[in-house]
């Protein structure tokens, strides 16, 4: 394709791509508080959002000009921020600089594969290059980078950007890791030449001196909506690696990984300081979750999370259904953008544009995981004994629920002994009233009951106020029942109109300790 024409097409995109996605024209919430409420309120609105970091707002970290310089002419989101830690005696901070990208394809989806592959790598270099000036010590891309995310569309035709672990993408990406003496996490759709060219979605480490440390695949794989994506590849077979670099042990738990918390704890368990999640989003889907999961990851197992999410609406050339009963549809959604970093101290960094390309760096001293730990304890105190053991059976086939059931739960209806305590005119007697309650109802309903008195067939009508109050355990709560000083050994039925009978009986009371009875 002429350069000339690939610019036009490419400037197009970008402006469609800005039109969307915004948030009251504002492309990001934090941009748009910033810009609509009094200083004084915008501090305390952010510090209830992002978080404090050792007790302060994030601070902003001033980077080359270069950088900015890369940001203006190309037209990315560039910011910057800085989580500390407190001062330790025996231990030097521990900082790492890292580089998180999100991007928009370069071209339609319509131009030949290999034009839009060259023009996302077109794309990206410039934006790689602020990360190096900027020393950038850990760089991670969004989820399969190197194209569009067709996965929606089902068509098998998309598996022609599937690359070996060395292909293109990463030859590409190593020149800069050799370059700027940085890590580079590339997740790209990975064909395994080995195994019969399976497809795979795979997160490659590339090495500060440009070697491959490794590799790790895609955990969880989901069948949400249009997010068909098992047609192109299974759950992954790596399990839940760390790689230990240069500057600290790090691990990629890919998109839908995010929403298993079991996923991202194993991580933890082997060590990961901070866990990338380079993702592909919608925001009809998941935007809510979004600020909420990789903020809550990052508390439970006392490490950084570090959250990439593509930007911009991807339009395909044939329709696809979401198997919705919904009309056919050309596109996936607005991917929102939003990548941001979340420290386990529950302090965040303010998100990137929703609907630009971007560059968030973040300086993190690593120090700051093992302080939360000894503040809160989660590893201490987490029982994972305990967990395990409920694990190991629920995977068994004859597993069954621990579940404790209310005995009177499935009755209509209950019965509750009442016992009353002697009185002056028979000392030596402890009498007993059996409540039959068909529809118990609260004691603020009613001050007073109606009964019917008497013996044999002498029977009065007299109106009784509650003379003291009992709280019966019930389906659904607490219900209140006054108890009224009737004959003995009667027989007291209360039923929905709120009218109780007395009808005698000629069972004798059981000599009992005076007490309230129980449910029987």
């Amino acid at each position: 394709m002429d350069d000339t024409k690939r610019k036009e097409e490419e400037q197009v995109m970008s402006n469609e791509d800005d039109s969307k996605g915004s948030i009251c024209g504002y492309d990001s919430l934090h941009r748009l508080l910033k810009d609509n409420l009094k200083p004084h309120l915008f501090h305390e609105v952010s510090r209830l959002l992002t978080g404090l970091n050792c007790g302060k707002p994030l601070e902003t970290i001033v980077l080359p000009e270069l950088a900015s310089t890369l940001s203006a002419e190309h037209g990315f989101d560039l910011q910057a921020f800085c989580f500390q830690a407190d001062k330790e005696l025996l231990r030097e901070p521990r900082v790492v600089r890292v580089g998180l990208i999100q991007n928009s394809i370069a071209l339609p989806t319509t131009a030949h594969f290999a034009d839009q592959k060259k023009a996302i790598f077109d794309k990206l270099r410039p934006i790689i290059e602020a990360a190096g000036s900027s020393g950038v010590n850990i760089l991670c891309l969004q989820e399969a980078w190197m194209m569009p995310f067709a996965f929606c569309t089902r068509e098998k035709r998309w598996c022609e950007f599937a690359e070996p672990v060395d292909g293109e993408s990463t030859e590409f990406l190593q020149c800069f890791a050799l370059k700027y003496n940085m890590v580079i996490i590339s997740p790209i759709l990975e064909r395994d030449i080995n195994h019969g060219e399976v497809i795979w979605n795979t997160a490659v480490v590339i090495g500060n001196h440009g070697n491959v440390i490794g590799k790790h695949r895609k955990n969880h794989i989901p069948r949400v909506g249009d997010f068909n994506e098992s047609t192109y590849y299974m759950e992954g077979n790596t399990g839940h690696p760390v790689f230990e670099t240069a500057f600290g042990k790090i691990a990629i738990n890919i998109c839908y990984g995010r929403h298993h918390p079991l996923n991202w704890l194993a991580f933890g368990l082997n060590g990961a300081e901070i866990v990338f999640n380079p993702s592909a989003t919608v925001g009809e889907l998941s935007e809510p979750m979004w600020p909420i999961e990789a903020r809550n990851a990052a508390i439970a197992n006392s490490y950084f999370v570090a959250s990439i999410n593509r930007v911009g609406t991807e339009t395909f050339p044939n329709a696809f259904t979401s198997g919705d009963g919904k009309p056919a549809h050309a596109d996936f959604g607005h991917f929102y953008g939003s990548s941001h970093v979340s420290a386990p101290d529950s302090s965040c960094t303010p998100s990137l544009s929703r609907n630009r390309d971007g560059l968030l760096i973040t300086d993190m001293d690593l120090n700051l995981c093992r302080q939360v730990k000894d503040r809160w304890g989660f590893r201490m105190t987490a029982r994972y004994d305990m967990y395990a053991d409920t694990l190991a059976h629920y995977v068994k086939p004859d597993f069954e629920p621990q579940i404790i059931s209310d005995p009177l739960l499935h009755k209509k209806s209950l019965l509750w002994s009442v016992v009353r305590l002697p009185s002056a005119a028979t000392p030596n007697k402890i009498s007993m009233l059996h409540i039959g309650i068909i529809k118990p109802v609260p004691r603020k309903n009613f001050k007073s009951m109606k009964l019917e008195t008497g013996k044999d067939r002498e029977k009065e009508t007299k109106e009784f106020p509650l003379l003291a109050t009992y709280k019966v355990c019930y389906t659904g709560g607490f219900v209140d029942l006054g108890v009224i000083v009737v004959d003995l050994w009667s027989l007291f039925c209360v039923n929905s109109s709120h009218t109780a009978q007395i009808l005698m009986s000629t069972r004798l009371a059981k000599l009992l300790e005076p007490r309230i009875g129980s449910f029987s």
